[in-house]
């Protein structure tokens, strides 16, 4: 709460609100997150599925309304997350792919009537890309992405059915690899909804290391990066290693 790039809470146009500081877990074995891996090496396929038991990392928004006010009380809640990946090189070039599963996720929905402002809703997510080098020395990455939510509500907030995007990301070595160049777009393929992160890194006398970069957003507000268009950044960043 109160951080640079905090997400809106869901509250219609003119509506006032409060909130209160979510509760952090505490630190302790019943509060641990649990998970397995499994991997099998078939015909040249990569593949592996996996469990988790965790904390959703973003607190959830339950919201009570008094006198024409919201008034939210964040909570931290589990999520039971599992699915399956799989990589195979061909021709020099990697395919892979991420399917998750995630049942009872925890959505904010516009509905004055509702008690909580908060509906369950199973969603999955998935990913498909490939990564590739040119003339031996440029690293490549390409995805595709989408979130899809089933038996979908109307009422949810800044929500879709479905949520499609790519991103390509480019990179090189220069100077013996003492200088790294990347450059790195998100963007929707259903919205204007956009990030630009460029960034260089020099890494010189073996422990140091400095960095300049940018974040540029944009979009509509309603889009994961259009929400924070006024919040481009330049910044750097030295970093001494012992």
């Amino acid at each position: 709460s109160g951080a640079e790039f905090e997400f809106p809470y869901p509250v219609p146009e003119g509506v006032t609100f409060t909130t209160q500081d979510p509760a952090v877990p505490k630190n302790s074995l019943s509060n641990s997150e649990t998970g397995f891996r499994l991997g099998y090496l078939f015909n040249g396929w990569d593949i592996s599925t996996f469990y988790l038991y965790s904390w959703e990392k973003f607190p959830v928004n339950y919201r009570g309304i008094s006198a024409l006010r919201y008034n939210f009380n964040p909570q931290y809640k589990r999520l039971h997350i599992g699915g399956f990946t799989f990589a195979r090189e061909i021709n020099n070039i990697i395919y892979k792919g991420e399917f998750v599963l995630t049942p009872k996720g925890y959505f904010s929905i516009f509905d004055d009537n509702d008690s909580d402002g908060i509906i369950r809703k199973d969603f999955g997510d998935y990913l498909l890309g490939m990564d590739f080098t040119l003339f031996g020395k440029i690293d490549n990455n390409i995805q595709f992405m989408q979130r899809v939510i089933f038996a979908y509500d109307k009422r949810l907030v800044n929500e879709t059915r479905t949520r499609n995007s790519i991103s390509y990301r480019i990179h090189q070595g220069f100077l013996d690899n003492n200088l790294d160049a990347e450059f790195l777009i998100i963007a929707s393929l259903r919205e204007k909804d956009l990030l630009f992160r460029p960034k260089v890194t020099y890494n010189f006398k073996n422990n140091w290391k400095f960095r300049l970069g940018m974040d540029i957003f944009k979009g509509e507000p309603s889009g994961v990066f259009g929400k924070f268009q006024k919040k481009s950044r330049v910044y750097t960043e030295a970093t001494y290693s012992f």
